[in-house]
């Protein structure tokens, strides 16, 4: 299956928007979101037999070494991360999976996210 990238157009008390990729790549998505936001609550999904990493850049590009969150992901799991009072994006929100904690090796179609946003 191919990348995939849908934006809710539902709001409610928690978020304003609702990101949905399918198949988060190592060559990352600038401004997946489409505008700068905070990050209130992600889903995250690990298919792979081993442990993956997905990383968030306040930022319109994506430098590996300069990721503003890095978030291990254990094999073949699911993983819901809340965070309270949010994150901030104040210039955007770009995200990006691999298969080491330095932003390398290529996940393939293994990271799925969902990311609540306000």
């Amino acid at each position: 299956m191919a990348l995939t990238k849908k934006v809710s157009p539902y709001s409610t008390g928690l978020q304003s928007t609702l990101v949905k990729i399918e198949e988060v790549p190592l060559a990352g998505l600038a401004g997946a979101t489409g505008a700068a936001g905070t990050v209130y609550a992600m889903r995250l999904v690990n298919g792979a037999g081993s442990v993956y990493y997905f990383s968030l850049f306040n930022s319109g590009t994506m430098t590996p070494q300069y990721a503003d969150i890095v978030i291990p992901l254990a094999a073949t799991s699911t993983m819901v991360v809340s965070i309270d009072i949010g994150a901030p994006f104040d210039v955007a929100i770009s995200m990006q999976g691999s298969t080491a904690s330095t932003g390398t090796g290529d996940p393939g179609a293994h990271i799925d996210a969902n990311l609540f946003i306000s």
